[in-house]
């Protein structure tokens, strides 16, 4: 196996706050990469997040990444031709704007 491409997700990435100010959500949407091998994963790495953080991609909840230690997710099944991955954050943790953390697409194909 190998790590055939990567695609970092950049802005833009919506901000939303809890009526209440308890967490802070960011959400983007994006496409399946085109011309992937039957053979192909998708991985998504998401970097920088503290520790209460959910990230949720098309309405599918993932394991809960370990404090500042990337999450790291096979997300194959989860893709369709549109996605939208949401990243919450508990308040307790200051929000910077623009978006603070590193989030990656990773196609790992087969030789």
């Amino acid at each position: 196996m190998f790590l055939a491409h990567s695609f970092r997700l950049r802005h833009p990435w919506d901000q939303e706050t809890g009526e209440t100010c308890d967490f802070t959500r960011w959400s983007r949407g994006f496409h399946k990469p085109t011309g992937l091998e039957p053979s192909d994963r998708m991985w998504l790495v998401v970097s920088g997040l503290p520790a209460g953080c959910t990230v949720v991609v098309n309405e599918q909840e993932l394991p809960a990444p370990a404090a500042n230690k990337p999450g790291q997710y096979e997300v194959t099944e989860l893709l369709g031709d549109t996605n939208r991955i949401e990243i919450t954050v508990p308040a307790e943790h200051e929000q910077p704007v623009p978006f603070p953390y590193d989030v990656r697409l990773g196609i790992v194909g087969c030789e």
